[in-house]
This record gives structure tokens, C-alpha cells and sequence, in this order.
């Protein structure tokens, strides 16, 4: 009866665990370099510009069910400052990410 409780417990253990675990989009190496988990690339760090907080733009189910995919391609920034997007900020993307996902929007 012991090792039953034992092992109800133990598997208990391995599964609240496995719940608990979530696949993180970027990983450091020793360095303190991030890479993108997916591709394993060093991610590349930009200058560029988010969107006004006056302007919502809100993506349609398709999109986002695409670029949950390739978490560090980082689309909803631009590169060059516009109408809609006018806040400086610094960001990092993963160039396969980009390319994949375009590759993938265009199919």
C-alpha cells in the first residue's frame, strides 16, 4: 500500500510539473546571447517602431494562427517610422522566423 501511495505521488509530481513547463520562444546561451528556440539563430537586435497607441490593428484568426508558429518574427513592428507606427523601440527577431512566415502567409 506504501509504494502505491509512493508512486501515485511521484506521478502526481511528474505531471503538475509537465503542466508547468512552457515552451519559452528564446533561450540565452552561456554567453547571455539570445537565440530563437525554434531555429536556434542568434537574434537579431534593431531599432524600429510600434504602432500608436491611438491606432488598433487587430489581426485576423488565419494570421495568428500562422505566426504563433515562428515566435521571433516581430511583424507588428516596422522599420521605418509612419503614421501608424511612431514609438521608437528596440527589438530583436529571428531572420528565419521572418522569412519562414512570410513564405508561409504568401501559400
Amino acid at each position: 500500500m506504501k509504494t502505491t501511495h509512493y508512486s501515485f505521488a511521484c506521478l502526481l509530481c511528474i505531471l503538475l510539473t509537465s503542466c508547468a513547463y512552457k515552451d519559452e520562444p528564446t533561450y540565452n546561451n552561456s554567453k547571455g546571447e539570445k537565440f530563437c528556440s525554434l531555429h536556434h539563430q542568434r537574434l537579431i537586435s534593431d531599432n524600429g517602431f510600434a504602432q500608436s497607441p491611438e491606432v488598433c490593428i487587430l489581426p485576423t484568426d488565419e494570421y495568428t494562427a500562422i505566426a504563433a508558429t515562428f515566435p521571433n518574427h516581430n511583424s507588428d513592428l516596422a522599420e521605418q517610422k509612419s503614421e501608424l507606427y511612431t514609438l521608437p523601440v528596440k527589438y530583436s527577431y529571428c531572420q528565419s522566423c521572418r522569412d519562414d512566415l512570410s513564405k508561409k502567409l504568401k501559400n
